[in-house]
């Protein structure tokens, strides 16, 4: 290849060629590359670019010396110039071979073939082929990080930039770290082998020996069909807002798999209630609460867009719920407010969350968790024995409101839902679901008393395998709250595993049981598992969901699909 580009930062391209002399050219040098007898150490690449006038050591050797065991000549001496160590002269005008064996670039166009001869055995030489060109300077990917799923090829040629643009040689080499995870062609396109994770390194080909690299990740979450489409109700999980609404690996796996939506944390109290804007508020005589609707509208909009159902999580509890909204002017050193007072900002703060979501995203939210886990347990000595056994430790609700709270916070939501023709369900949600269910029921059945303020009852579904799993107690309480007359969905399903195990097949009959008990309970109309996988759940030590940390899928996602090869244990 020649060129004849007259610009003042002319370079000099080496390109190396392994042929035995007279002979066609059949193999291009690499580095450490052996011969026809002959080893090149450096340059370490095919090709060599320097720039005018500069200098360049040409490491090679014949059998097992070195130095004088090879001779280095060119066909252009007035092109290039070579001594007998292969170095490069700065002498320009000049072709002796001299002690130090250096090249030299003497002009700004043409080309050259440096012959490297062995002295043992003159038949055995590597010939370099020397041309004018620009060195590559710096490769670039445009992100650190890339992904894709198992079986799935990406060309990462057009996601690298060569700089500058008219380098001469622009012809990359690609490697992969581990070919078992993928592997890369010499055009840059990567195959998915295998779930994990490889580097993948791109190379100039010039000499300079340029390189960048890009971490790609292979998920397998895409194996099989998606889970949403083995059920007829809906089939959710519960993610953050910012990972849901931006382009990512577990947005992607939530919209393939599932069809609804739960924010882990950015629709509860703490998350929705502006502190600053309500104490300003407050001190100007208007007592209602502000409400912060960005982040709850960005996880919106993006549902809307995807046609992804909401659970909305959640109105009422004792936990995330900031203490200063229950104190005067909304300042922790005032002392906490009436029983009327909070009552009305209860009912400010409800009415305006559902105003907001009715108005503006109609229908969109399909069930609403207006009180979450206002029972305690049987044996905790704090619990309101004469009310359900409704907790009262750490609870603002119970010490500002009484054990009424929980019937006024349905009273406020029905009420808003009539006013905006709202058809979204309103539930109670709890995790004392199994041994708490009479309890649970006797609330309920008081808050319905005079009307139907309540729709459902949420299941938790938390389980863990340190304990034995009673399956026949867990359907006796489904069939319980079926029995009252209400709606079930289980809202935040996971299955922790025995500390420090991989108890995978176990825990993939566990799911395979709970789901063909769902199946079996009419009232059921939806399941939400609480997370998309091991390595982002609440519980990642215990390793509950079914997908792994690498978004691979566990036995568990196979049992969830019915897989008939997973038993179903005894429950009835």
């Amino acid at each position: 290849m020649q060129h004849t580009t007259k610009l003042l930062a002319a370079t000099l391209v080496l390109a190396l060629v392994l042929t035995s002399v007279g002979a066609m050219p059949t193999t291009t040098a690499q580095a450490k590359k052996t011969t026809n007898g002959v080893t090149v150490t450096k340059p370490n690449g095919p090709l060599l670019v320097l720039k005018k006038g500069k200098s360049f050591t040409i490491k090679a050797k014949a059998g097992t010396k070195k130095g004088k065991a090879v001779s280095f000549t060119s066909n252009k001496p007035k092109t290039a110039s070579v001594n007998a160590k292969g170095r490069t002269s700065n002498k320009p005008k000049t072709a002796s071979v001299n002690a130090k064996g250096r090249v030299t670039a003497l002009k700004s166009s043409g080309s050259a073939v440096i012959t490297v001869r062995s002295l043992q055995n003159k038949k055995k030489a590597v010939k370099i082929k020397v041309h004018i060109g620009r060195p590559v300077g710096s490769l670039a990917f445009k992100d650190d990080n890339a992904s894709m799923q198992l079986g799935e090829s990406l060309n990462l040629s057009k996601l690298v930039s060569v700089n500058p643009k008219n380098a001469t040689e622009r012809k990359l080499q690609w490697t992969s770290g581990k070919t078992k995870v993928a592997t890369v062609n010499a055009k840059g396109v990567v195959t998915a082998k295998a779930p994990g994770v490889t580097k993948i390194t791109a190379a100039s080909t010039d000499g300079g020996n340029v390189k960048a690299s890009v971490t790609l990740t292979v998920y397998a979450w895409r194996t099989g069909s998606p889970i949403k489409d083995k059920y007829a109700f809906p089939i959710g999980v519960a993610i953050p807002a910012g990972t849901l609404t931006n382009d990512n690996e577990w947005s992607r796996l939530a919209n393939y798999h599932f069809n609804s939506v739960t924010a882990e944390n950015d629709m509860k109290p703490a998350s929705l209630l502006d502190w600053q804007a309500s104490e300003q508020k407050a001190a100007t005589g208007d007592d209602t609460p502000v409400i912060k609707f960005g982040t709850m509208d960005s996880m919106l909009d993006y549902a809307k867009a995807n046609n992804l159902k909401v659970r909305f999580h959640t109105l009422v509890w004792f936990n995330q719920t900031p203490e200063w909204f229950f104190h005067e002017g909304y300042a922790t050193d005032k002392p906490l407010v009436s029983a009327d007072t909070m009552k009305r900002r209860m009912e400010s703060y409800i009415t305006q969350i559902i105003d907001h979501v009715e108005t503006k995203y109609p229908g969109l939210v399909y069930a609403w968790d207006v009180v979450n886990e206002a029972v305690d347990s049987l044996y905790t000595p704090s619990a309101d024995k004469e009310h359900f056994y409704m907790r009262t430790q750490d609870n603002f609700w119970y010490k500002t409101i009484g054990w009424e709270y929980v019937k006024c916070a349905f009273q406020y939501a029905r009420n808003a839902m009539n006013k905006n023709n709202g058809s979204g369900k309103l539930f109670y949600n709890d995790y004392m679901e199994r041994p708490m269910r009479d309890q649970i029921i006797a609330m309920l059945n008081d808050v319905n008393a005079e009307g139907k303020l309540c729709d459902g009852m949420g299941c938790q579904a938390h389980f863990n395998m340190n304990n034995p799993i009673n399956y026949k107690d867990y359907w006796l309480a489904l069939q319980a709250y079926q029995a009252a007359g209400f709606e079930i969905q289980i809202t935040e399903l996971d299955v922790m595993v025995p500390d420090g195990t991989k108890q995978f097949e176990e825990q993939a009959q566990v799911y395979r049981t709970l789901f063909d008990m769902f199946l079996n309970v009419p009232a059921i109309t939806g399941v939400t598992l609480w997370g998309v996988d091991d390595g982002s759940s609440w519980r990642s030590d215990n390793l509950p969901l079914i997908f792994d940390g690498n978004l691979t899928p566990k036995r568990a996602y196979y049992a969830v699909m019915q897989d008939p090869g997973i038993p179903v244990l005894e429950y009835r």
